[in-house]
């Protein structure tokens, strides 16, 4: 009841997606266990590892659920995640990203308080990872910066709005891009949080480094489908 007591805590489905990030792999899970929000299903979505992913899911024991496919990228792994998951709540985190221990209870707070609320994003601490050599630091000129983050590894959804909006698509690049684009022609009620919520792991294998020529490409051809959906409308 809303006189002070508290109703049970809906479950939170917590989709991990994995690609050969073993190393990774248990700081992001840590990051989930340590949440205050607690009642959470945690799934590791594997996609085609050949790493030791399996055994350090193992580590934790019955606390995090485990599933193998086929390498089939990031948006495959997520999807498959969210189909192995049913609860009212989703939220998203790729294995070399870190939560802040708050985030999910900060946004099911706002949830609460906004029923009309479809989306709640925060910001990232974006910090560089331990192994990246000086040499790439100095050459990529990295700052490590908190900027706004409208993406999966920052939200909480409901299941009922991430379907209207549809799965995440297989693309070479952008997943995220294409998908916020899709939620914001839909007219999703999104929120941004001042607060940091993930800490974005930049290091020699992410996207944020290898962005090539095509990369800037294609991004720009996402943000242009979008705009000639609006035009068409």
């Amino acid at each position: 009841s809303s006189s002070g007591g508290t109703a049970e805590a809906p479950t939170i489905s917590v989709v991990i997606s994995n690609y050969n990030y073993g190393h990774f792999l248990g700081e992001a899970i840590e990051s989930v266990l340590a949440q205050t929000y607690e009642n959470l299903d945690i799934v590791v979505s594997d996609d085609g590892s050949t790493d030791d992913t399996q055994d350090v899911v193992r580590s934790f024991g019955n606390r995090v659920r485990y599933n193998y496919q086929e390498n089939g990228g990031i948006a495959a792994s997520r999807n498959t995640g969210i189909k192995l998951t049913s609860t009212e709540y989703l939220s998203f985190l790729d294995a070399d990203d870190i939560w802040e221990a708050d985030k999910l209870a900060l946004q099911f707070h706002k949830m609460c308080e906004d029923p009309g609320l479809d989306i709640v994003y925060g910001h990232a601490r974006q910090f560089i990872s331990s192994e990246v050599s000086a040499e790439l630091r100095s050459r990529k000129g990295f700052i490590q910066e908190i900027i706004p983050a409208p993406l999966s590894c920052s939200m909480l959804i409901k299941r009922s709005s991430f379907e209207k909006v549809g799965l995440f698509r297989t693309l070479p690049v952008g997943v995220d891009q294409e998908w916020y684009m899709r939620s914001v022609d839909l007219g999703l009620n999104s929120l941004m949080l001042p607060d940091v919520v993930f800490n974005r792991r930049i290091h020699e294998n992410n996207n944020g480094i290898r962005a090539s020529e095509a990369d800037k490409r294609m991004r720009l051809h996402i943000i242009k489908e979008a705009l000639n959906r609006r035009r068409s409308k």
